[in-house]
């Protein structure tokens, strides 16, 4: 009966994470990170009509007007290992792909907004990397595909 009884308690341990984890991102497709990345290298190669089709948008020119008249950095490769996906209670997913190693605050970044349903996406638009810090730091959910570390150490002084 114990054997049997610790067997249950582990085995609902066990799966703990998997039912959490469910409910710890609300209403996210995790390919839209990926998709994100697609879109930000298929700008840097100037391919907005693959971008519109990722996007679900149907107009191209729209989508160059866009990077031609916000980013500076395009047309010279594209860092796709750090991304944030994060959302306030009841709104909008955004995902935010830096366009290089977000090290500073005035890095350009993309932010893809996601639909109701967070599926799909519904727009986008530029943004610093400062800006995107501010605006997950007060967000219910944040997900990483990559936390973006500092190599840098950073020193505190206190009078303490």
């Amino acid at each position: 009966m114990k054997r049997f009884l610790t067997f249950a308690i582990c085995f609902c341990l066990a799966l703990l994470p998997v039912f959490a984890g469910a409910e710890e991102y609300p209403g996210f497709n995790s390919n839209l990170m990926d998709d994100a990345k697609s879109v930000l290298k298929k700008f840097d190669a100037g391919d907005y009509s693959g971008a519109a089709d990722i996007l679900g948008c149907a107009d191209a020119s729209e989508l160059e007007k866009f990077v031609t008249g916000n980013f500076s950095q395009f047309g010279g490769g594209v860092q796709t290992t750090y991304a944030v996906a994060y959302c306030a209670s009841g709104g909008s997913w955004k995902v935010a792909v830096p366009l290089s190693e977000p090290s500073s605050d005035d890095v350009e970044t993309l932010v893809l907004i996601t639909d109701d349903t967070g599926s799909a996406f519904a727009g986008y638009r530029y943004a610093t990397w400062g800006s995107v810090t501010q605006d997950y730091a007060g967000c219910d959910y944040v997900l990483w595909d990559k936390e973006y570390v500092s190599d840098s150490e950073m020193v505190i002084y206190s009078d303490d």
